[in-house]
């Protein structure tokens, strides 16, 4: 073999272990990725907003505790009741990408839109009007168990995120 396709080979060779080196940092630092739900803001229910749609907030938080800026490519979220039917989803995919500091908290409000009908049907799973609104006076919460699923794609590796909450 010659000397110059030698040189050749070794350059080429140096270049791909550096783009696998680099891959391989990037995935480490997706998997140091901490995703969950911080809170949900649930509007206050009354009578009549039974009969209504209504729009809760979800944060969710994503939390890099890696020491590289990661890029978040894909979202997706949906709101499950307790028997496992889908009420809510998100409206549109991410249009752009975006990017999560490293050693950061980085929380992202994001706003459902549930029906008259699925709030209804989210009483009633829950015990009724009657047991949310005791529910509410008595914990300040109604008692409604929610599960929030969905994914977050960052590196082109999927986190997956399953998570119950109460509101």
């Amino acid at each position: 073999m010659s000397k110059t396709l030698k040189i050749i080979l070794a350059i080429v060779g140096v270049f791909f272990v550096g783009k696998a080196y680099s891959m391989l940092r990037k995935t480490d630092a997706a998997k140091k990725l901490r995703i969950g739900i911080q809170s949900i803001k649930f509007p206050n229910l009354k009578l009549n907003s039974i009969l209504q749609s209504i729009r809760p907030t979800v944060t969710l938080a994503i939390d890099n505790f890696s020491s590289t800026a990661l890029a978040i490519e894909q979202l997706k979220i949906d709101v499950y009741s307790k028997s496992g039917k889908l009420i809510a989803t998100q409206q549109k995919p991410m249009d752009k990408s975006f990017f999560i500091q490293p050693k950061q908290e980085n929380l992202l409000p994001l706003v459902f839109e549930i029906s008259s009908g699925n709030v209804l049907m989210l009483a009633l799973e829950s015990g009724g009007i009657k047991q949310i609104a005791t529910n509410k006076v008595t914990t300040n919460s109604y008692g409604i168990p929610l599960r929030i699923t969905g994914f977050v794609t960052t590196q082109k590796i999927s986190i997956p995120i399953n998570q119950e909450i109460t509101v």
